[in-house]
């Protein structure tokens, strides 16, 4: 899998509402293929805004993935938009304030280390729960397994 990162140490080094913004274009392989697969590069853009104890991403990044059909089993192409916001926390010599930060937010569980923000995780995540339930290739799909 490749990883999705982004070097923010510019935004770091401002004050508190400072975002920076980043462009989004490259290949992704889904961490399970099993499920899907990711046919086209994720593209879009991540936004930074520094807070007082981290930063905030927004996130909007479109792919397509390749996936079964939940009624006729047949592998069809499936356009994902993903629009989300992440909390990340800083590692190493603030850890203190950090765990005190993530007690009252513990929605933080991804973290900036060396000025180096890794998004993979997050990602990842949000494809997954970006996937229908039931996947259907058309909407009137009538085709039923048979048993």
């Amino acid at each position: 899998m490749r990883s999705i990162r982004f070097y923010i140490q510019e935004l770091l080094n401002q004050g508190v509402g400072a975002s920076q913004t980043f462009e989004i274009n490259q290949d992704f392989i889904s961490p399970d293929r099993s499920i899907f697969e990711i046919t086209k590069h994720l593209r879009g853009n991540a936004e930074f805004i520094k807070l007082n104890k981290g930063v905030i991403g927004r996130f909007q990044i479109q792919t397509e993935i390749e996936s079964p059909c939940s009624r006729c089993a047949k592998n069809f192409r499936l356009p994902i938009d993903l629009n989300f916001e992440q909390e990340f926390s800083h590692e190493g010599g603030q850890e203190k304030a950090f765990e005190k930060l993530n007690q009252e937010s513990p929605n933080i569980l991804f973290t900036i280390n060396n000025n180096v923000l890794d998004a993979t995780s997050s990602i990842e995540e949000e494809l997954i729960l970006a996937i229908p339930p039931k996947p259907l290739c058309k909407e009137n799909c009538n085709i039923k397994l048979k048993s």
